[in-house]
């Protein structure tokens, strides 16, 4: 045997052996009962604190593990999965001869390098050597847009700002190149203009981070703290140029079609032309620019920085995002800002674990098809499209009776529902990177190959429509997304399992969990963004204007509502930032909640189980798929991001203390802490 083929072995065996360790993990979500009574906390008050009642005994047995920043449904499902795709991955490691190209080759060979300690340890900062020097030879401010386009298709760097491939809002057939704003590594804008404690100090550990990092690079100590202050500069300016987190909710403000000379004109100081170039971009190819003022403020950018600092921030680029990927010193650095000092995990996962995520980053496709092969069956699709359709009849009959809406707007609204289309575990057609050269070492050069594959693909997919029914995730990802310009919804096999759904549950258990997720998915078709379009995934406005005003007060009800918990010392949510997920789950309960009783009404009422009534079993199987924690700094995080969910204890709370069926299911009463007012209870769709 191959000495080096034998070392690389022990290292994966020994790799594997972290996850024989969590062994329980999957025996803890595969013995689930559909409601496991021990986990909930009884002597809880079902009209005090409803999540705690549901989650409160699993919650004390189920602290954060160390290299976790939340822990819950989600993430012990996700756990499990990654044991899945483990002894997926394993398989492959034993496949010599499999030919180049084919599945097992890329994913063997891919795990294989990565796993090579050795060899990155001797590499270290040497495997960007190749990106470095492309920066050193910029000489102006034409350069400078070249290479961005260059790191953009090979590198996949979000440096200076985004590109993407997404649909047309104005042809939903067709598909345009998206430029979005972008080029800060700190998770979001707010982080660079908040003033509060907490937004000072995180800074301050940044630039201390970035002075690190220039470090370990062998800079001396002045020069990294010159550049530590370049990098923060010019990120911070590139913050302040963007739209704000409650501005990007606005399809509207995001949306602005320009050709490449538009761009030119309107952003003249940054080299277009040299960008689409180096992308392969074609000329006559108009894009979305998602914010205006981030690129005319890039402009400016372009036209007052000096290159010399320009290639202090690129180099930096190019060291943040491929940290994870070098020697351990490197790693380990990248690890303590960006996920301790960021998210509060206080131990970094075993080395199988962190490069079985970056397997699953870029090649989850190729994991896909065995995954879903083994665990989805035809049974629990053919049910999962029962309770589709249960909900979309529920839907559009509560549609029907909405006393806020009139006729002309219910008929569009109807028309919209009727269009959105429904995709459940895997797609018809798998994705091909037969193409990538992955070889048994390299781990950034690999990388690099499979982002320039990807990139290349979209730009040559330009124009072409997104298929209604492709996959925008791997479908062992345990999540599920409506698009807004496709008017689709994707449910990917990985979260169609305990807790969220089994075949052998019962229909309370399964509409409760899955079938409000579901209807959450539907319910985003109408919340304040998908609203905007029509049920082509036209940005059209198909509202009368009174009808439009009459929603825009129900949001403000659900943003107020939301406003008022306090979820951290002192801090109140941002219900403006999550209010399209607060609309959808509060949509998303009161729809399955009827279509589950359309479904009792068509087979019968169940009896009782475990002392529990089924509406009381379908509003626990919410409450449960939602329990977890998670720390501060990650609670902290989610507050800021536009688009988030709510915290989890909300997501039970703000839409059950609405809810009519709750109330009455749990013998509730005015001035319970779970019930609101009567005059206060919002009901949108």
């Amino acid at each position: 045997m191959n000495k080096r083929w034998f070392l690389t072995i022990g290292l994966l065996i020994l790799s594997f052996a972290c996850f024989v360790k969590r062994e329980t993990i999957a025996q803890q979500t595969s013995n689930l009962k559909a409601i496991d009574k021990s986990n909930m906390d009884l002597s809880a008050k079902p009209g005090d604190d409803f999540y705690l009642f549901a989650n409160g005994n699993w919650l004390k047995k189920n602290p954060i593990p160390g290299g976790y920043s939340t822990w819950g449904s989600f993430a012990v499902l996700r756990a499990q999965n990654a044991e899945i795709l483990h002894r997926i991955l394993e398989d492959t490691q034993q496949n010599r001869n499999a030919p180049k190209g084919n599945a097992t080759q890329l994913l063997r060979d891919f795990y294989r390098a990565a796993m090579d300690i050795n060899a990155i340890e001797k590499a270290g900062k040497n495997q960007l050597t190749p990106y470095f020097k492309q920066i050193d030879r910029l000489k102006s401010k034409d350069d400078l847009a070249k290479l961005i386009g260059e790191f953009h298709k090979s590198v996949a760097l979000q440096a200076v700002f985004i590109f993407y491939r997404y649909v047309d809002v104005d042809n939903p057939n067709s598909t345009w190149a998206i430029f979005n704003q972008g080029g800060f590594a700190l998770p979001n804008r707010s982080y660079y203009v908040k003033e509060d404690a907490e937004s000072i100090k995180i800074r301050s550990q940044y630039r201390q981070h970035i002075e690190r990092m220039f470090r370990l690079l062998g800079d001396a100590e002045t020069d990294a703290k010159a550049n530590a202050d370049t990098v923060l500069k010019i990120e911070t300016t590139l913050a302040l140029n963007s739209l704000t987190a409650e501005e990007q909710r606005d399809s509207k403000l995001t949306f602005n079609r320009m050709s490449l000379a538009e761009m030119q004109k309107q952003f003249p100081h940054f080299n277009w032309k040299a960008y689409f170039a180096a992308m392969g971009l074609p000329t006559n190819q108009t894009g979305n620019v998602a914010s205006l003022k981030f690129f005319s403020g890039l402009s400016e950018m372009s036209r007052q920085i000096p290159i010399k600092e320009w290639k202090t921030y690129l180099k930096w680029n190019v060291l943040t995002t491929n940290a994870r990927f070098l020697s351990a010193d490197f790693e380990t650095e990248n690890f303590d800002f960006f996920e301790k000092t960021l998210n509060g995990v206080t131990q970094m996962k075993p080395r199988g674990q962190r490069v079985q995520a970056q397997v699953e980053n870029y090649l989850g496709w190729e994991l896909a098809q065995e995954y879903v092969k083994k665990h989805f069956s035809p049974e629990a699709k053919a049910r999962m499209l029962m309770m589709i359709e249960d909900i979309r009849e529920a839907f559009r009959q509560r549609i029907k009776a909405l006393d806020w809406m009139s006729e002309t707007t219910k008929q569009k609204a109807l028309v919209k529902l009727d269009k959105i289309t429904v995709n459940v575990g895997y797609p018809n057609k798998w994705r091909d990177y037969s193409g990538v050269e992955i070889k048994p070492a390299g781990y950034v050069a690999n990388i690099v190959n499979i982002n320039r594959h990807s990139v290349k693909e979209n730009i040559r997919k330009l124009g072409e429509p997104i298929g209604r029914d492709e996959f925008g995730m791997t479908p062992q990802t345990v999540n599920a997304y409506y698009s807004q310009p496709e008017n689709k919804i994707v449910f990917p096999a990985g979260i169609l399992q305990p807790p969220f759904f089994h075949e052998s549950f019962d229909d309370a258990v399964n509409y409760g969990a899955i079938g409000a997720v579901i209807a959450h998915e539907f319910t985003h078709a109408f919340d304040d963004q998908g609203s905007q379009f029509d049920g082509d995934g036209r940005l059209v406005n198909w509202w009368t204007e009174e009808d439009l005003q009459k929603f825009k007060g129900k949001q403000k009800q659900i943003i107020e509502q939301y406003n008022e918990y306090t979820v951290l010392d002192g801090v109140n949510w941002n219900g403006e930032l999550t209010v399209g997920e607060n609309i959808a789950d509060l949509g998303g309960v009161s729809i399955a909640y009827d279509a589950f009783q359309m479904r009792q009404a068509k087979n019968g009422r169940p009896s009782d189980i475990d002392g529990l009534t089924p509406e009381q079993r379908f509003f626990i199987a919410w409450a449960q798929i939602w329990r977890g924690s998670k720390t501060p700094q990650a609670i902290r995080s989610q507050m800021n991001t536009p688009g988030a969910t709510s915290y989890y204890p909300l997501r039970v709370i703000g839409p059950f203390s609405n809810h009519e069926g709750f109330i009455k299911a749990f013998s509730l009463k005015e001035g319970d802490k779970m019930v609101r007012p009567s005059n206060k209870r919002i009901k949108i769709w």
